[in-house]
């Protein structure tokens, strides 16, 4: 059986503009993607934590808190099994 590919779309920091995060996550989604969106101001922390409790097999940010997000992610996958970025 094929799983379908889970994706978390995050909206990180105080920015309150979402509008493009919600474009890419409506365009995933028409292309057969599960897509977990986290929605706005949230932390890094917040998304980390989403991303393992959702087994995600990617995550895209939207905003200028992208770098901040990488380097608490580490940059990796985020593996529920692992509880850790890998």
């Amino acid at each position: 059986m094929n799983r379908r590919i889970r994706v978390l779309i995050c909206k990180p920091g105080l920015d309150g503009h979402d509008r493009g995060a919600k474009v890419v996550a409506a365009a995933l989604r028409d292309a057969g993607l599960e897509v977990i969106y986290t929605g706005l101001r949230q932390s890094p922390s917040l998304v980390v934590e989403a991303a393992i409790q959702e087994d995600v097999d990617a995550r895209g940010a939207a905003g200028v808190q992208v770098t901040a997000l990488s380097s608490s992610i580490g940059g990796g996958r985020v593996s529920r099994r692992s509880h850790r970025s890998t």
